[in-house]
């Protein structure tokens, strides 16, 4: 069982990813950063419907209310994609996350 956080901000930057690799499964997931009072915090997921609502938010740059698993046993965050939201998103040294989201909602 893992503790669940909440932030409510704006996206302000999105990394998504569907990769077919010659050998394994393949890979697919979406990274957010959330822009809100407390900071920056970053969440991911691999869910299809996640990422879609994800990048619409972002494109329509609503504001969003996001739940996550703070302390998740299972996760397995992919840390060449992790790399390139921390350098592309312009993060420093210390970022609150990546936590897999479990589900959001629009909060205008």
């Amino acid at each position: 069982m893992s503790d669940s956080g909440e932030k409510t901000g704006v996206i302000t930057f999105v990394n998504s990813w569907d990769y077919t690799p010659q050998i394994g499964p393949p890979l697919s997931g979406c990274f957010v950063v959330i822009d809100h009072d407390a900071g920056q915090t970053v969440v991911w997921t691999k869910s299809q419907r996640l990422q879609n609502t994800l990048e619409m938010a972002f494109a329509g740059k609503v504001r969003v209310t996001v739940d996550y698993q703070v302390n998740a046993a299972d996760s397995k965050v992919p840390e060449d994609h992790l790399s390139v939201v921390i350098r592309r998103a312009g993060l420093g040294g210390t970022i609150d996350g990546p936590y897999i989201l479990n589900y959001m909602w629009t909060a205008n």
